[in-house]
């Protein structure tokens, strides 16, 4: 006789049932830890291109907040909403009129939150150089999950001579 009795199908349900409740919280954090990676990683390149342009045009470029894709918000303070990356021909942080959008930047389709509670734009000089600076030299952007989970936190550290790094908060 080929076949299971009802007790063989229970035994490998239940250890079918007993994997997946261990691996789905893991997976879960996996998930979450690409999806923060995807996040940070999208500004980094947008603050390399806009570095790459200020020194290349030698003229500021500036990165700043936006969530209308057009212009650089002056009330937002995070930076999931989205941003843009512009040729900034006066350094006024402002999107004038001439002015080229180099790059936009959707809002994060989570609910994670990105920035610093001050830092609305980003400025390359026409060497390279950044602005603005915080009080230690460096300007921190923290990406915080949610939901919370302190492995996945990451803080993006920005120093004046324009060197971008990706760190654990």
């Amino acid at each position: 006789m080929a076949g299971l009795t009802l007790i063989e199908l229970m035994v490998v349900i239940s250890v079918v049932a007993i994997l997946l409740a261990i691996a789905t919280p893991s997976f879960m954090k996996t998930i979450q830890r690409n999806r923060v990676a995807t996040e940070v990683n999208s500004l980094v390149a947008d603050l390399q291109l806009a570095r790459g342009q200020a020194i290349k045009e030698g003229m500021p470029v500036t990165v700043c907040i936006s969530n209308d894709g057009a212009s650089c918000s002056t009330t937002l303070k995070t930076w999931q909403t989205g941003w843009i990356s512009f040729s900034d021909s006066n350094a006024n942080h402002v999107v004038d009129s001439g002015e080229t959008i180099l790059r936009r930047q959707v809002a994060f389709s989570g609910t994670d939150t990105f920035g610093n509670g001050s830092t609305s734009w980003i400025t390359y000089s026409r060497d390279g150089f950044l602005s603005p600076l915080g009080a230690s030299g460096d300007v921190t952007l923290t990406l915080d999950t949610s939901p919370t989970n302190a492995d996945a936190k990451r803080c993006l550290v920005l120093s004046i001579v324009g060197r971008q790094k990706v760190a654990s908060c």
